[in-house]
């Protein structure tokens, strides 16, 4: 083995050691006052609905371009963080029909009038809560998380755009199930690698689903986790790795729910680093008189990204056409 080969495994064997040695690590946020990143939460959702012997397909493409700032750190040690919503964009398809949105764009001359169900309505739900901030305060362990009083101004804005048929995309579950994401889903106490633990998450998108993450490995610089284990099977050791199946109990007509996930967080400055999650079930009586059946896929990301990212899209330059309209005389 060459010098440098034998440094680089020495170094390596070196690192394992000392986090071995560690035991239990204590995954706090280590998050400071001012501490500030953007993030790329990526959703797409396809429903597959059978009803009344009919079948049809739905996708959703969403794209939500997230500022999160630590504001302050109040007397009891929780982090005070604000999260902008900076930007929505994405596209959804319907049956015989393409609906595109983005906050950033120049609004169109398209009326809502109020009726439900139309491109306009359900334009203005899937982009509720754009260009606004909500406040809210996490602990170091990322587990106990209270929204703040402006978080009610979002949650309104989603609430009507709602009442307009397109259901609900925001709610205070989602919010802080957002926040939790943003933190990298960490254990309540210290853990060791191949440690398991619990989280639940509900919100407008996910059925109030039950997963078992696993500590998969961890360094000074980052950690990282991944879906563990089966509802039905509760052992770690029980389950396929990379697996999860959810059972609802507040939802029994959901059925075979399965997540498959990961995550890389910082052990830094605190904030996710890459997370991306995939969730299929299969809804029994999703239909307005308890009839059909939702496949669904749901694969979420997030990520970080810039500023930039909040910007509109320039159009493109066009091409220089001569006066004259024929090209170069000869």
């Amino acid at each position: 083995m060459n010098r440098p080969a034998a440094v680089a495994l020495a170094a390596s064997l070196a690192l394992c050691s000392t986090v071995a040695a560690q035991g239990a690590l204590d995954l706090k946020i280590p998050a400071k006052k001012g501490a500030s990143v953007w993030l790329l939460d990526e959703v797409v959702d396809e429903k597959t609905i059978s009803m009344e012997g009919q079948e049809f397909e739905t996708v959703l493409k969403s794209t939500s371009v997230l500022q999160l700032t630590v504001k302050d750190i109040d007397d009891k040690g929780r982090l005070v963080v604000t999260t902008r919503i900076a930007r929505i964009h994405g596209d959804m398809t319907l049956p015989n029909i393409v609906i595109d949105f983005d906050s950033m764009a120049p609004a169109d001359d398209e009326e809502d009038d109020g009726a439900e169900m139309t491109p306009a309505s359900i334009r203005k739900g899937l982009l509720a809560g754009a260009g606004k901030t909500f406040t809210a305060t996490i602990d170091d362990r990322g587990q106990s998380i209270e929204l703040l009083d402006d978080a009610k101004d979002v949650l309104q804005e989603a609430d009507l755009a709602a009442r307009s048929g397109m259901g609900a995309t925001l709610t205070a579950d989602s919010l802080r199930n957002l926040l939790r994401r943003a933190f990298g889903d960490l254990p309540g106490k210290p853990a060791a690698i191949g440690a398991t633990w619990r989280a639940e998450s509900r919100d407008a998108r996910e059925l109030g689903l039950t997963r078992e993450l696993k500590l998969a490995k961890a360094d000074a610089a980052t950690f990282e986790s991944a879906i563990a284990s089966s509802a039905a099977a509760p052992k770690a050791d029980a389950a396929e790795e990379g697996v999860v199946v959810v059972v609802n109990k507040k939802a029994p007509k959901a059925k075979n729910a399965v997540i498959r996930g990961a995550c890389r967080a910082s052990r830094t400055d605190g904030f996710v680093l890459a997370a991306e999650e995939t969730i299929t079930a299969t809804l029994e009586g999703a239909g307005p008189d308890g009839q059909g059946t939702v496949s669904l896929s749901l694969r979420r990301s997030l990520q970080r990204t810039t500023a930039a990212a909040a910007e509109p899209k320039t159009a493109a330059p066009k091409s220089a056409v001569p006066a004259s309209g024929g090209g170069d005389k000869h």
